[in-house]
C-alpha cells in the first residue's frame, strides 16, 4: 500500500539532455511524477515512472565540474572514499558518466575502473555499458555516486552488485538526500528521472551495519558498508517515521504556489544553472518561456542549446551576464551563490538582484 504525496503530469523524462532548437526541445519525451511513500517501509519513489524511456546516451550531460565549488567537494568524497581502500585494492565506479570523478580518484593514486553508456572517452579502464551481474569486477570497493536514484529496484540491485562481486568487499553509495528536499520544500529537486527518494534512515536499512553521512551542504547524503552486510528483506519502518515522512513531503508541494507568484512579479527573470533544477523549476513555472529570458550555465555542452521541454535558451555565463538587462537571477542551487557572485562582479560592472531558492524566495 502506498500515498501519493506529489503529482506532476508532462514534466521532461530526462532533466540534462538539452537540444538544438525549441522545437527539438518541445518534442523530448515527457513522463509523470507520481511521488508516493510505502505505507510498509516509508520508502519515497515516484510510482509512475517509465523505465523503459530512459536511454542514457552521450547526449546525456550532467557534469558539474566547471563550478570550482563542486570540484572542492568531489575532492573531499575522494578523501573519504581513500579511507576505506588502499592504493593497491581495486575500486569499480558503477555509474561513472563522463569519468570525471573516477579520473579524479586515479590522480589520487587509487585502481579504478568504471561503467557507464554515457561515457564518451577512450579510456580503456571504462566500460560503456550499464552494469549487470554478468560484469566481471572482484573489486574491494564498488563506489556508486548519484546513480541509485535513477535504479528502478535499488534494493534488488545492491543485492545483484554483491552477487557480482562475490558478496565480498565494501560500497560507498551516494545519492540526493530527501530530508534535504523536504526541509526546503524544493519541488524543483523532484523529477520523473529520479525514480527513488531516499532519507539517511532508508539509506541504511538496506544493510545490516553501516556508516552514513552528509555531503555538499546537506544536499546529499552516503552509506558506506560491507557488501555481505545487505539486508536479505525490505525492513520495516515504525509508523511514527512513516507518517513524519507524508507530513514533510506534502508540504513540498505546496511550494510551487508562492515560487509561481515571484516569477510572473519579477519577470523577466534569467535562472542559473540547467541541471535538473533549472530544467524542473523552468518547466513548472514558465512553460511558454513569458518569463524566463534564458539560462546561464557553465557546461559548455549545454551552452547554445535548449533545456527539455519548454525550450530555454542556454548561455554561458560569459554570454549571459552581458546580455543583462534589468533582471533578477535567481540561483538554482544555493551552494553556487558566492561563486555566481563572484563570477558576475568579475564579468560586468552590471549589479543585477541575485537570489536563490530556498533562501530568497
Amino acid at each position: 500500500m502506498r500515498h501519493t504525496v506529489v503529482y506532476k503530469t508532462e514534466v521532461p523524462v530526462f532533466q540534462h539532455k538539452v537540444y538544438e532548437s525549441v522545437a527539438a526541445a518541445k518534442k523530448a519525451a515527457s513522463g509523470k511524477v507520481d511521488l508516493a511513500v510505502c505505507q510498509g517501509c516509508g520508502f519515497v519513489f515516484n510510482a509512475a515512472f517509465d523505465a523503459a524511456a530512459m536511454e542514457y546516451d552521450k547526449e546525456y550531460q550532467n557534469e558539474q565540474g566547471n563550478s570550482e565549488y563542486f570540484k572542492d567537494y568531489l575532492q573531499n568524497v575522494v578523501r573519504l572514499i581513500k579511507k576505506s581502500v588502499t592504493k593497491k585494492e581495486k575500486v569499480v565506479e558503477v555509474g561513472c558518466g563522463k569519468g570525471l570523478f573516477l579520473e579524479l580518484m586515479r590522480t589520487h593514486g587509487l585502481t579504478v575502473k568504471g561503467f557507464d553508456p554515457t561515457y564518451e572517452g577512450n579510456d580503456k579502464d571504462i566500460i560503456k555499458e550499464y552494469f549487470s551481474e554478468h560484469s566481471a569486477i572482484q573489486a574491494d570497493l564498488i563506489v556508486l555516486r548519484h546513480t541509485l536514484e535513477h535504479i528502478e529496484r535499488p534494493f534488488e540491485f545492491l543485492q545483484m552488485i554483491a552477487r557480482a562481486n562475490g558478496n565480498r568487499g565494501k560500497i560507498f553509495v551516494e545519492v540526493p538526500s530527501f530530508d534535504w528536499i523536504t526541509k526546503k520544500e524544493a519541488f524543483w529537486d523532484i523529477f520523473h528521472e529520479h525514480c527513488n527518494y531516499f532519507t539517511r534512515r532508508s539509506l541504511a536499512s538496506m544493510f545490516k551495519t553501516s556508516k552514513t553521512g552528509d555531503l555538499f551542504g546537506g544536499q546529499y547524503i552516503y552509506v558506506l558498508a560491507d557488501l555481505r552486510d545487505i539486508q536479505s528483506e525490505v525492513v520495516s519502518a515504525p509508523r511514527a517515521v512513516i507518517s513524519k515522512i507524508l507530513a514533510e513531503a506534502r508540504r513540498v508541494s505546496a511550494t510551487i504556489t508562492r515560487h509561481a507568484s515571484f516569477v510572473e512579479k519579477n519577470k523577466p527573470i534569467v535562472i542559473w544553472g540547467a541541471g535538473a533544477k533549472g530544467s524542473t523549476f523552468a518547466n513548472l513555472l514558465d512553460a511558454d518561456r513569458s518569463c524566463i529570458s534564458y539560462v546561464i550555465d557553465k557546461n559548455p555542452k549545454k551552452q547554445n542549446k535548449c533545456i527539455a521541454g519548454s525550450g530555454h535558451l542556454v548561455l554561458s555565463p560569459e554570454e549571459g551576464i552581458r546580455k543583462l538587462q534589468s533582471q533578477t537571477i535567481v540561483v538554482m542551487n544555493e551552494n553556487y551563490l558566492a561563486e555566481i557572485k563572484n563570477d558576475v562582479a568579475r564579468m560586468s560592472q552590471k549589479r543585477p538582484r541575485i537570489v536563490t531558492l530556498g533562501l530568497d524566495i
